[in-house]
């Protein structure tokens, strides 16, 4: 999964981080979007936000309110808050 590798890849450059912010606009509605992730012995964690796979960087973001309305992948990194 390439998102998850860019993700590993975050963590692994960034040592000793338990959580970064990852700043960007949500794919459907363009919004300001700040997406916290933590890494988790399972994968990681995301509040405010949800992360698909795509985009230059391995993922594109979308917002909780765009993700509800219409989610585009059933295996994105969706938050729970």
């Amino acid at each position: 999964m390439k998102h998850m590798e860019a993700l590993e890849k975050i963590f692994a450059d960034t040592p000793g981080t338990s959580t970064i912010v990852i700043t960007c606009k949500c794919e459907d509605c363009g919004c300001e979007l700040t997406v916290d992730v933590t890494a988790t012995p399972e994968g990681f964690g995301l509040q405010s936000g949800v992360l698909l796979a795509g985009g230059a960087n391995g993922f594109l973001a979308q917002c909780l309110d765009c993700h509800q309305v219409n989610p585009k992948m059933p295996n994105s990194y969706a938050s729970t808050s």
